[in-house]
């Protein structure tokens, strides 16, 4: 299967549960202690609102959340006014939010890989079927509106 295939929910939580592995197996340095800490759960909840509001105007408008599918509506509203991606954007926030809530250095090496990841194996693609799709409608919208934040 080509990793193009996996849903990124379930690279999101793969790489969820890299950072605990990363922070009890090897934690090398704790960067954030105390309550400090706690502000990770911020960014863990804020995370994953965007990505729930997404996902919830793509049902809404009856197209596909499917990266490897051609989707039926260009969905500019909510979420999207902000970012081209607020599903990935907000999945990122919440593995940063996790790494901050662990603390130790290991942990943040994953909401890296997973941008790494997400921006390499779907982004591009799904840019370039969007723009096929919808054409000029998306290059105006691509202009106005930034690919993370």
């Amino acid at each position: 299967m080509a990793l193009s295939r996996i849903l990124p929910p379930t690279n999101f939580f793969i790489f969820a549960i890299l950072e605990l592995i990363a922070h009890f197996a090897m934690p090398i340095s704790q960067l954030i202690s105390g309550p400090a800490r706690w502000s990770g759960v911020v960014l863990i909840l804020g995370g994953g609102w965007f990505t729930w509001a997404a996902d919830r105007l793509f049902k809404q408008v009856q197209t596909t959340v499917k990266p490897h599918k051609a989707p039926s509506v260009l969905v500019r509203e909510g979420p999207f006014r902000v970012s081209r991606n607020p599903m990935y954007l907000g999945m990122l926030l919440a593995l940063i939010g996790e790494a901050i809530v662990l603390g130790s250095l290991t942990p943040f090496l994953a909401p890296i890989a997973f941008f790494l990841a997400v921006d390499t194996v779907y982004v591009g693609v799904e840019e370039k079927m969007m723009l096929e799709t919808f054409g000029e409608d998306y290059a105006s919208y691509k202009k106005k509106v930034r690919r993370w934040v």
